[in-house]
């Protein structure tokens, strides 16, 4: 599976940042990650919360951006949805599609071992492996 963090954003775009953020202020950010139909991950964050924590930030295109991100362990295809929305009835929800590929490990041969008969028994009282 990937050791990557996979980075997921959601982003509002105004001509001002200030009144996006009064905008987006009360909203809430909700996360949910699936492998299959399998919900891994269900969570929701106040957007106020997130910003005060530095994971809003702003967009040089002039968006209001709130970041999640996740490591995946298993290897499939994971559904990420990221919806924001407001009480005053509005929402953003974005959807992405990631496939995690399981990881290959290569083992190396093993150096070769020596034999017995190649061993000291000097100082080991006379031991020796068989």
């Amino acid at each position: 599976a990937s050791d990557e963090q996979v980075y997921y954003n959601v982003c509002g775009y105004g001509n001002n940042p200030i009144d996006l953020y009064e905008r987006l202020s009360g909203a809430t950010f909700a996360w949910t990650v699936k492998l299959g139909e399998e919900v891994v991950i269900d969570v929701e964050y106040d957007f106020d919360q997130f910003r005060k924590a530095g994971r809003v930030w702003e967009n040089p295109d002039g968006g209001i951006c709130v970041t999640a991100s996740e490591r995946f362990s298993l290897p499939g295809t994971y559904t990420l949805t990221g919806k924001l929305s407001h009480p005053s009835g509005w929402e953003l929800t974005v959807t992405k599609t990631v496939t995690v590929k399981a990881q290959e490990i290569t083992l190396e041969p093993a150096e070769e071992s020596s034999t017995a008969d190649e061993l000291s028994t000097e100082g080991n009282n006379g031991l020796h492996l068989v």
